[in-house]
């Protein structure tokens, strides 16, 4: 562990204060090995600075997961790095009031924009211990992008960090280091976090009077939102990685998970600027022709099904009738793919469900997979609740009702 202490807590994590983006001078690199950091006379803050050990979790399997990710050491660790022109820290800080949701975190933003570190509960510290084995292992299996980088859709934990103070007053802080995959080459004007549930899912007042509010579900449907690919094989791409995603959280009993969606809206008095296709490292994107860009991205994915989310199924959502957002793992995936497949994702020239004609007709929710179907080697390397996504599996219809269906293609 590297021990921090007074005005050098400035080059971790950053003042109070956000500053302005690095100049071009270079970063000054921090060896993570390096014991001890010596404590400056003077100190920006007005308040002493308590010393505290900052110590690393599971580095060897974050290594790993930043090698999946093409992010190299030298370039991660400059990045929360001091640059050298610089006197004070100028990293961004983020408070849990501008952020959404109900989460109580701080986030501290690089200077570069591309990583982030996050203020964790006891219980997502222990959520992501858990977790980090197969967490890495998932990673590194994903097909490549084409920078040659893991595809997958989660968030890019790339670093798990405690720091204990020696004031037995003030307690321990975990951090955890993320990727940032808003920081692409054009400014985001609107936000979306998407669960895939339709119950209250409208932004609040409180929410919309924010300077960057974050829209849900039925804002989506009610803007008429859809992201549109160039091709039906890319969009089966697309979908393809979120299931897997989505199915590695389930087999891990975790929920409230959502895709979170940035909008640019391409400025087409200046179409020139957008000639050029190319994005920033660990950056995923569409573009919908010549009107919108959009950054996607899976977040809050460390909320386990336990005691106190069954009990909420069961009072709040079962008991009086509703389909509340917190579910059971399997039906919490079914529904946000149902979502993907019903509101989220389309492409050039996708024609649009027909409609059932007479008033009486019973509505077909039939569940279809638009991915090309596995092999027997894919098939058994499956858990049989996966079977969910088998085109040709109707899970909308009872025994009963099948039977009928049956008795009439007899006929």
């Amino acid at each position: 562990s590297a021990v921090l202490k007074k005005s050098n807590v400035d080059k971790i994590l950053g003042s109070e204060q956000p500053g302005n983006l690095p100049s071009t001078g270079g970063p000054t690199r921090i060896d993570p090995d390096s014991a001890d950091f010596e404590a400056a006379e003077s100190s920006k803050y007005k308040v002493a600075q308590p010393a505290f050990t900052c110590t690393r979790v599971g580095d060897h399997f974050f290594k790993d997961v930043r090698k999946a990710f093409n992010i190299s050491e030298d370039h991660y660790h400059s990045s929360f790095a001091l640059d050298q022109n610089l006197d004070e820290s100028n990293m961004y800080v983020v408070s849990s009031k501008d952020a959404s949701g109900k989460s109580v975190s701080f986030f501290f933003l690089s200077p570069n924009q591309q990583y982030f570190l996050k203020s964790c509960t006891i219980n997502d510290y222990n959520c992501v211990k858990r977790l980090l084995r197969k967490y890495t292992h998932y990673v590194e299996g994903c097909k490549k992008n084409k920078d040659g980088a893991s595809a997958t859709l989660l968030p890019r934990y790339l670093g798990l960090y405690t720091l204990s103070f020696a004031d037995p007053k003030i307690p321990s802080v975990v951090l955890i280091a993320m990727s940032n995959f808003f920081a692409g080459r054009y400014h985001i004007q609107t936000r979306y976090d998407l669960k895939g549930s339709m119950y209250k899912r409208h932004a609040s007042e409180k929410e919309k009077q924010k300077k960057s509010p974050v829209y849900k579900d039925l804002d989506w449907i009610d803007h008429k939102r859809k992201v549109i690919f160039s091709s039906e094989q890319e969009m089966n791409e697309v979908r393809e990685q979120l299931r897997l995603d989505t199915k590695f959280l389930r087999e891990r009993h975790l929920i409230d998970y959502s895709l979170l969606i940035g909008v640019h809206e391409i400025d087409k008095q200046n179409i020139e600027y957008y000639t050029d296709v190319t994005e920033n490292d660990g950056v995923v994107f569409n573009r919908n022709g010549d009107d919108f860009i959009h950054y996607y991205g899976i977040v809050d994915v460390l909320t386990p099904y336990g005691g106190k989310k069954r009990a909420e199924t069961v009072f709040l959502g079962n008991m009086l009738l509703r389909e509340i957002s917190c579910q059971p793992p399997k039906p919490y995936q079914k529904r946000f793919m149902k979502f993907c497949d019903d509101h989220l994702i389309s492409y050039v020239g996708m024609k649009p469900p027909e409609k059932k004609k007479g008033w009486f007709k019973k509505k077909d929710t039939t569940v279809v997979d638009s991915v090309v179907p596995k092999t027997k080697e894919q098939g058994n390397s499956d858990d049989d609740s996966d079977s969910d996504y088998d085109g040709k599996v109707d899970i909308s219809l009872t025994p009963d009702v099948k039977k009928e269906r049956e008795k009439k293609k007899s006929q």
